[in-house]
């Protein structure tokens, strides 16, 4: 556990360095942006063993703005698949924007886990202790 405390501490310390600087200029600060690209790159870090760097490039990863961007179709596809009729009507009534964004977002979490699958299992990440089982006991985690 002291791997994973010492990832959040120093992500939340870039914030705060960031936006010291945004008030000394006395310009404004997007708090909630800020909050967001911090726990993103805590959830990178964590997750996939690398962080998503939102902080540092002070703008979304491509693949968190896909999720972001699936937030609301989400939400509305599983209100849709509640209701039989509408469920059988959906795949034709989906634009192919949104399906286009579902494969793009199918295809960032692949080539995500599959990097954190070939790096070193010893790091402090979540994935660390399955990959480690997978590759001793050939069990658990598959590439995707």
């Amino acid at each position: 556990m002291p791997g994973k405390t010492s990832i959040a501490i120093a992500q939340a310390r870039l914030p705060l360095k960031e936006t010291t600087g945004h008030t000394a200029k006395q310009s404004m600060v997007e708090i909630v942006k800020w909050y967001n690209w911090m726990s993103f790159d805590i959830i990178g870090d964590l997750a996939f063993g690398q962080s998503f760097d939102c902080l540092k490039m002070q703008s979304y990863h491509p693949w968190v703005e896909i999720i972001f961007g699936n937030l609301k179709g989400i939400a509305v596809m599983g209100a849709c698949n509640r209701t039989a009729i509408v469920r059988h009507l959906l795949p034709y009534l989906i634009p192919k924007r949104l399906v286009q964004m579902k494969e793009d977002h199918r295809a960032a979490t692949v080539q995500t886990v599959s990097r954190r699958m070939a790096l070193d299992t010893d790091g402090p990440d979540f994935l660390a202790p399955n990959i480690k089982h997978n590759n001793e006991k050939k069990g658990g985690l598959n590439a995707p």
